[in-house]
């Protein structure tokens, strides 16, 4: 499963409506609870755990991506 497929899924969203521009800011769905399932979604798929600054850092897609690229996990 790729990222954006992966925040499709929670976000109740079409995959292809998905990409690191989403974001809190632009996406009517991404509120409190979502992002907490984004987090939890993030750490079982990737099998990491991220602290309570990197989860305040989670923003967007492309933050994802770069927050889970810096702890040397390839996101496709």
């Amino acid at each position: 499963m790729t990222l954006a497929e992966s925040f499709a899924r929670v976000l109740r969203e079409k995959p292809e409506k998905i990409s690191d521009a989403t974001s809190r800011k632009t996406h009517r769905r991404w509120d409190s609870l979502s992002h907490a399932q984004i987090v939890v979604m993030l750490e079982e798929t990737y099998n990491v755990k991220f602290t309570p600054l990197e989860i305040d850092e989670i923003t967007s897609v492309a933050a994802a991506r770069a927050l889970l690229t810096s702890k040397g996990i390839v996101v496709t």
